[in-house]
């Protein structure tokens, strides 16, 4: 409430001394995870995450916190278990499914990023990241149609996306002459 009326220096105040407290309700760690999550404070944040994954472990979000904190703290030996979890838990969540598609991708593990990245896609067309990244893991596959059909897609809904079109021309190249158009 503070926050909202503008007074954050106050509200910071008040949630660091309520830190300094044990919680024992799911919807207040989860408050303080988030407050800290956005303040960029990935410790505190991730123990409350934690603490309210202890009270609430079927909550998908919570363990997309904690995965995304734990990213943050370079901890990724942990994050793809949060990650995983929380697809188990919301299998409809476009966003859960991105990010443990992004760690599989970062742990070299391209099959299951691209699977990852297909039901992101499947669930929310529009999320250009998760197609953005399904055509990088089909590259590094060597699907190399099926990577371009990605691209072309994101350049489709976004004609500037810079990325897009350095991995699309970087796979028309390596194709030769005869296949650019």
């Amino acid at each position: 409430m503070l926050e909202e009326a503008g007074r954050k220096p106050e509200a910071e105040e008040h949630y660091r001394k309520a830190l300094a407290h044990r919680v024992y309700r799911a919807a207040d760690l989860t408050s303080l995870a988030r407050f800290c999550h956005g303040r960029g404070w990935f410790n505190e944040a991730l123990t409350n995450y934690l603490d309210a994954i202890k009270l609430n472990p079927i909550d998908a979000q919570l363990h997309v916190g904690a995965g995304q904190c734990l990213a943050a703290l370079g901890r990724h030996g942990e994050v793809r278990r949060h990650y995983a979890e929380a697809v188990r838990l919301a299998p409809g969540s476009a966003e859960a499914c991105y990010l443990l598609g992004v760690e599989f991708g970062r742990q070299g593990m391209a099959a299951e990023a691209a699977e990852q990245f297909r039901e992101a896609v499947r669930l929310a067309p529009e999320l250009l990241e998760a197609r953005l990244n399904l055509g990088v893991a089909l590259m590094n596959l060597n699907q190399v149609v099926p990577a371009q059909e990605q691209f072309e897609e994101v350049l489709r809904r976004s004609p500037t996306n810079a990325v897009a079109l350095q991995h699309l021309q970087t796979l028309r190249q390596k194709a030769g002459p005869a296949q650019t158009p």
